[in-house]
């Protein structure tokens, strides 16, 4: 009371946006951990300062972690995947627009898919407009300032992992159409 309402909406924000800035530190974790397990190499431990923090109302633990990322081992092993790309930069130089994509891979050896993994709560709105730039970008930027042309890919989806899910994922096709970038 000492503060006032104005004080309160302060503090209510900060937690917000400090919400928000750990969901981000699980989620690059994450995508660390797929990136290893896609390169065959060690899975990364999560940064200490994520341990005994409160997220979405519980506390941080390894197990809590781990939950996650038995997600994607069961993505993996449940769609015997077949990764060709991982944590790739890709661009259309004349859109003007490049990102990360997170995986190109063959699942259950029939389709090539485009995937991009989110760990957040709920998915947000403009996923689909990304996923959308992914599928038009032309060009895939391999280090030391190589270019190749993009592979082609035959449906797109996200990875959402959520520890609640059964086996720790959900697969989420979206359908990929010229008229939605074009809007």
């Amino acid at each position: 009371p000492e503060y006032g309402p104005g004080h309160a909406i302060e503090i209510i924000k900060m937690e917000g946006r400090r919400q928000r800035e750990l969901a981000a530190e699980v989620g690059v974790w994450l995508h660390d951990v797929l990136e290893a397990l896609i390169l065959d190499q060690p899975i990364p431990d999560p940064p200490p300062d994520l341990l005994g923090r409160r997220l979405d109302g519980e506390v941080l633990h390894q197990g809590l972690l781990d939950g996650w990322a038995n997600g994607l081992l069961n993505f993996l092993l449940d769609f015997d995947v077949e990764a060709f790309l991982a944590e790739a930069t890709v661009c259309n130089p004349v859109e003007g627009h490049a990102g990360t994509l997170d995986m190109g891979a063959v699942l259950r050896g029939l389709s090539r898919w485009l995937i991009d993994l989110k760990t957040g709560k709920n998915l947000p709105s403009w996923l689909d407009l990304q996923l959308q730039a992914y599928w038009s970008a032309t060009e895939l930027w391999l280090p030391l300032g190589e270019r190749c042309p993009m592979p082609e890919f035959d449906r797109a989806g996200v990875l959402h992992l959520r520890p609640g899910y059964h086996r720790g994922y959900k697969l989420r096709e979206v359908t990929m159409q010229q008229s939605t970038w074009e809007e």
